[in-house]
């Protein structure tokens, strides 16, 4: 529960302000841990010139129980980030389509803010997000480019108000990376032709299946420009029915690392959020958080070796870091857990090849060798 007070101190109407569900706690840490270890990034980069983080559908900044939106923890990450980096320029871009929720976003975001922080800027928009992310990609708003980080947001109320080709126009001609919200929900809702309609329209064209297919596929086509890495992270209710997958679409491996970490710091490397009830929240509290996480790394190595045996078989000097990116794309596994878990196991069963061009404790700067599929031995 967060600090209801703030509220009534910055003149916010309670009546604007929405509610929120265990999903909602859990997706906005899990989006604030990822800035953090993002931001650490950018600004241990000498080059770093500008950090941009940009919340296409930033809601008010604040729940009716005083937790904060993730517009509003992101501005307590740039208040505390930027006093410590004065040389690095930190932007917050706020768009909210509801001119008194985007005031009071305003108000909730320019609070973290110091004042002695001159190198944080928030600028903010009232537009439909379709229209915003059109304009984004096509003016010069936003600095981009080498030493420019630009992270972009977009968490919809629904599947039926983002138009992916304005998405797509924005990664595509942006470097940057992006954190999407796709109500898988939606299109599974049976008997609802004219919602089923409204959701196709926003397809613009894009052959998206209207069945449990669609997130790879949106996924897929989120592949635009620099944009290579992807990876999903679902989200459930208490009856186990999906409701939404947060899809992270990257530029540089390096990313998809970092966004694991987060994932394991949040999630404890479960393979998705189920909402539960209180007692269960508490149970689960109990057990060792390391000993928990060790046990569900090992949980995965198998059908991590196998998929790698299979999908690398008959080739050689393959690099740690196919491999790492390989892994990180398609399992829950995060980068810390791949030698232990997946490659040393391989290695000492004679089932891949360290190559040695390096000692035999370094992995990551060594390459391996598999056999064909039908191999036996090397």
């Amino acid at each position: 529960m967060g600090d209801t007070s703030v509220i009534e101190q910055l003149g916010i109407d309670p009546k604007i302000l929405d509610s929120k569900k265990e999903q909602t706690t859990k997706k906005v840490e899990y989006v604030r841990s990822y800035v953090e270890k993002w931001l650490w990034v950018w600004v241990t980069n000498p080059n770093t010139k500008s950090i941009t983080f940009i919340d296409a559908m930033a809601n008010a900044g604040i729940y009716k129980d005083g937790d904060l939106c993730t517009a509003a923890e992101v501005a307590k990450l740039f208040g505390r980030f930027a006093k410590e980096h004065p040389g690095i320029t930190f932007r917050l871009y706020i768009n909210e389509i509801d001119q008194a929720r985007l005031e009071a976003c305003v108000k909730i975001c320019g609070s973290f803010i110091p004042d002695e922080c001159a190198n944080v800027a928030i600028v903010y928009a009232n537009m439909d997000v379709n229209a915003f992310l059109h304009e984004a990609a096509t003016t010069n708003k936003v600095p981009y480019g080498p030493g420019n980080a630009v992270l972009l947001f977009v968490d919809p109320y629904d599947m039926g108000t983002v138009h992916y080709g304005p998405l797509r126009e924005f990664i595509s001609t942006r470097y940057c990376e992006l954190l999407f919200n796709y109500f898988s929900s939606d299109l599974n809702r049976n008997g609802d032709e004219e919602r089923v309609q409204r959701i196709v329209k926003c397809f613009d064209g894009l052959d998206i299946p209207t069945n449990a297919d669609a997130g790879d596929a949106i996924a897929d086509a989120l592949r635009v420009g620099s944009m290579k890495y992807v990876f999903s992270y679902p989200f459930r209710i208490m009856s186990n029915r999906e409701l939404y997958q947060i899809i992270f679409v990257s530029p540089h491996p390096a990313g998809l690392a970092k966004l694991k970490d987060a994932l394991w710091d949040v999630f404890h490397g479960a393979a998705y959020h189920r909402n539960s009830r209180p007692a269960q929240a508490v149970q689960a509290s109990l057990f060792d958080t390391g000993l928990l996480d060790s046990v569900t790394a090992a949980s995965y190595a198998t059908d991590a070796q196998e998929m790698l045996l299979e999908t690398f078989s008959g080739k050689s000097e393959v690099s740690y870091g196919a491999i790492a990116t390989y892994l990180l794309e398609r399992t829950m596994m995060r980068d810390g857990q791949f030698i232990d878990n997946v490659l040393r196991p391989l290695v000492k069963d004679g089932r891949i090849r360290k190559d040695g061009k390096v000692g035999k404790t370094n992995f990551k700067r060594d390459t391996f060798t598999f056999p064909g599929i039908d191999s036996s031995t090397l």
